[in-house]
């Protein structure tokens, strides 16, 4: 309840998403290899990111925010 997705990102055999958890007040970063990895990347204060253009963007073969 209150928790958003964006859209999956694929980079190098992992997908990168982004959770926004409306309750908590965070947003969150995640990178999953399906079936055997799913781990927090980054977590962010929602007070401390501009939601209203908040995407993955691909560095090389990193994800970022």
């Amino acid at each position: 309840r209150n928790t958003v997705y964006g859209a999956p990102v694929y980079v190098e055999k992992f997908l990168y998403f982004l959770q926004g958890d409306y309750d908590s007040k965070k947003v969150t970063l995640y990178r999953y290899m399906p079936e055997k990895i799913l781990e927090k990347v980054v977590q962010l204060n929602m007070e401390d990111v501009n939601l209203y253009n908040l995407i993955i963007m691909i560095l090389g073969s990193k994800a970022c925010l």
